[in-house]
């Protein structure tokens, strides 16, 4: 239904205006578009200006999941009369379908299979944003996704997350860039020179004061004439 890219299918524009009119709006069937791109930008503009320049019909299949989506989540706000049906009838945890499980690299992966035993997997990275993706949708595609799992190891998982070689680890100094080493070498001898010149400058400033020191004992043990 939301795959078919060759038409828009009449019980699909069907469904979103009667999800549409459940907010209790007044829906032109023959400007069902704009109804639905005043609704997206109530949540996002970008789906609304995607929408307005691309129409329904070209628009991304993720675009029409993510409306549809918001269309769905709107009734528990909108029809207060469907959010009472809904909880005295139906279980929360029954609202949602577990994952099946996650991989060494932290993707999420869901199986949804219908009653004409047509199946699809996705899988979506928990901390990053409209990360959903399909994997697969039939037998070959499927096989693939477990060949690709079953090559995943413990090693490899490391490798990724910690890039770091054992001489990195037993000396910090190698994880330095080059050049940094190299400034760093190059400061500690400008501040080599820096100090003996130092040192100089107080021992000529030493020398200095003994002479001064000296010369008044000469003047006060010299005979008068």
């Amino acid at each position: 239904m939301f795959e078919d890219y060759n038409k828009v299918r009449p019980d699909l524009i069907d469904l979103h205006i009667k999800l549409l009119r459940k907010r209790r709006k007044y829906i032109n069937k023959e400007k069902w578009e704009k109804a639905l791109m005043r609704f997206c930008a109530e949540y996002s503009n970008i789906d609304a200006w995607e929408l307005e320049h691309f129409g329904y019909r070209n628009a991304k299949l993720s675009l029409r999941l993510r409306i549809f989506l918001r269309l769905l989540e709107a009734m528990f706000d909108f029809n207060q009369k469907f959010k009472s049906e809904l909880n005295s009838t139906v279980e929360t945890s029954s609202l949602r379908i577990p994952p099946i499980g996650r991989d060494l690299i932290g993707y999420t992966y869901w199986y949804q299979l219908d009653s004409d035993l047509n199946f699809r997997l996705y899988k979506d990275e928990p901390d990053e944003e409209n990360s959903w993706s399909l994997v697969s949708r039939n037998l070959p595609e499927l096989n693939e996704c477990i060949q690709d799992l079953e090559k995943q190891s413990i090693d490899d998982f490391k490798q990724m997350s910690t890039p770091t070689t054992e001489e990195s680890v037993s000396n910090p100094a190698s994880q330095i860039p080059a050049k940094i080493i190299n400034d760093q070498d190059d400061d500690d001898d400008d501040d080599g020179e820096k100090d003996e010149k130092i040192e100089q400058q107080q021992q000529q400033q030493l020398n200095q004061d003994d002479e001064m020191n000296e010369e008044p004992e000469k003047t006060a043990t010299s005979p008068s004439p």
